[in-house]
């Protein structure tokens, strides 16, 4: 095949099944119809591997036509072969190719119009390619069985183009890591399940009607340039489908509480008959990325490195199904609501670095999936919890916390040095009569005054 000659004129190992025998059918990476015994699938990728005496460059040339003789195919996976890939216009015959995967390589040139005449195309991933130019021209609008598009980690630029948006099959939309500007197309009809436009330019407020998209299960325009309120409407609900929201690193407010109505009623379930790609979720400062399998379980929300304030919606309790949750790095005030105890699959929740106020609420010993903890640098005061899983949390979980302490029979507030401070072995028993004797006396002369004096009778103690 001239496939083979080609990977051997770019000085690259070849599968060892590959020039034995007559029947190319039974090569790696190779499948051919029972029927007519023509190659229908080439399924190579990472195959390049160059020769380990030889010099290579940072990437080959490789002619895309000399796929074209392949007519009967319906699957090309030539992902992370870090090749330079030319000629663009040679894959135009590939009338029944459903399947296209060509990331991780090299395509400097912007997305021809002529890949609107590939119409049978249901998967398109051309991540990671250092493509250049616009998607207005790319004729992408004629792709009417379209499902997926994968499009990130490239220097595309200007605005997004409705018709991509609109395309009638389209589920799955990635143009994450790229130069895009402007503000989100957005319209009812879409058949989106999975919208990821994260880092990009994108600019202006967030349209209420963004997180009411009918389908819509997962949704990340952080790292953008989004600024305003997160809408806030009573009347307005999520769609019942979304599950992950990631809105981080953006220059977003809220006040009052926050958008309460966001958190309200989402449901978490989630099927899919398509490969997922990897996702990269933030928590504690620290980026994870999770394998496609994990979609199957993962619900989450992040709002960090925003500047909301206000309070935490009680609502948020809600979310018995949330995986992670992650509202680190904004001006939130108030206590940490005792409803986040129901949130019985929590594995990770991270308010740290906010204005939050109050004691940890003893419930949250109750959580037993919880992993990874954090308010630190934070105003909480009151006991550390050390039942459950938050036995196992150290001191990292609460530095910056000057008024929380341990309440264990050695132990005092948490020190600067992020360590627990001793409280000096006092134990003279005359000091400890006249301390309860002064509190016993101050409380019966509080009492005395609120019912003596009957324009006080509106105060409230709290203890």
């Amino acid at each position: 095949m001239d496939i083979r000659s080609s990977f051997i004129s770019a000085q690259s190992e070849v599968p060892s099944s590959w020039g034995h025998g007559d029947d190319c059918c039974s090569w790696e990476g190779i499948t051919c119809d029972n029927g007519t015994r023509k190659i229908s699938r080439l399924d190579l990728p990472g195959i390049y591997q160059l020769i380990p005496t030889a010099v290579g460059n940072e990437c080959w040339n490789m002619n895309l036509a000399i796929f074209s003789s392949f007519r009967e195919l319906q699957l090309l996976n030539f992902s992370w072969n870090f090749a330079c890939l030319q000629n663009f216009e040679g894959l135009q015959g590939l009338s029944k190719l459903k399947y296209l995967d060509l990331a991780e390589n090299c395509l400097l040139e912007s997305i021809p119009g002529s890949f609107g005449k590939l119409a049978s195309l249901k998967v398109i991933n051309l991540s990671g390619n250092n493509m250049i130019g616009d998607l207005q021209d790319a004729g992408f609008e004629n792709l009417h069985n379209l499902r997926e598009l994968h499009l990130g980690s490239n220097n595309l630029s200007g605005s997004l183009p409705a018709s991509v948006f609109a395309l009638p099959s389209l589920e799955y939309l990635d143009l994450s890591d790229n130069l895009f500007e402007g503000h989100i197309p957005i319209n009812l009809s879409w058949s989106l399940r999975e919208l990821y436009l994260s880092s990009n330019r994108l600019s202006g407020s967030l349209p209420t009607s963004l997180f009411a998209l009918p389908f819509l299960q997962y949704l990340d325009l952080s790292h953008n340039l989004f600024e305003g309120h997160i809408p806030i409407n009573s009347s307005w609900k999520c769609s019942s489908l979304l599950q992950t929201i990631r809105l981080s690193e953006n220059m977003l407010r809220a006040s009052g509480y926050l958008s309460g109505w966001l958190f309200d009623g989402i449901y978490f379930s989630y099927q899919s008959h398509y490969d997922l790609q990897g996702f990269t979720f933030t928590t504690k400062g620290n980026p994870y990325k999770y394998g496609r399998n994990f979609f199957m379980s993962m619900s989450g929300i992040d709002l960090s490195e925003n500047v909301l304030s206000g309070e935490i919606p009680p609502e948020i309790g809600n979310l018995s199904h949330i995986k992670s949750l992650n509202l680190s790095n904004n001006f939130i005030t108030g206590p940490i609501p005792t409803t986040f105890a129901n949130m019985s699959e929590i594995e990770s929740l991270d308010l740290s670095v906010n204005r939050l106020n109050g004691p940890i609420p003893w419930q949250l010993t109750r959580l037993s999936s919880i992993a990874v903890f954090s308010v630190a640098y934070s105003n909480l005061s009151g006991c550390l919890p050390d039942s459950g899983q938050f036995g196992s949390f150290d001191m990292d979980s609460y530095k910056g916390n000057n008024n929380l302490r341990s309440c264990t029979s050695s132990s005092g507030p948490v020190a600067p040095n992020d360590t627990v401070g001793n409280v000096s072995d006092d134990s003279d028993p005359i000091l400890y009569v006249v301390t309860a004797v002064s509190f016993i006396s101050a409380f019966w002369a509080t009492v005395t005054f609120v019912f003596c004096h009957s324009f006080r009778q509106g105060v409230i103690l709290k203890l």
